[in-house]
């Protein structure tokens, strides 16, 4: 009984994702794109960050050290 339930566990996950890796160049360019837009957003907030941590010395440019 219960390999019968794993057995059919298999196949429901299986059925889920066999659309999505069928068309490999699609899932390819659909990691790339969606990498890329994470790797911008990390950057910007970084950049938000440090300038938020940092905006001292851009309102008294004298203020640095």
């Amino acid at each position: 009984v219960i390999e019968s339930d794993c057995l059919n566990l298999c196949f429901v996950i299986t059925a889920k994702i066999l659309p999505v890796v069928r068309n490999q160049h699609l899932l390819l360019c659909t990691l790339l794109i969606c990498n890329a837009i994470a790797m911008e957003v990390q950057l910007k907030s970084c950049v938000s960050l440090y300038l938020l941590n940092h905006m001292d010395i851009l309102e008294d440019p004298d203020n640095i050290g």
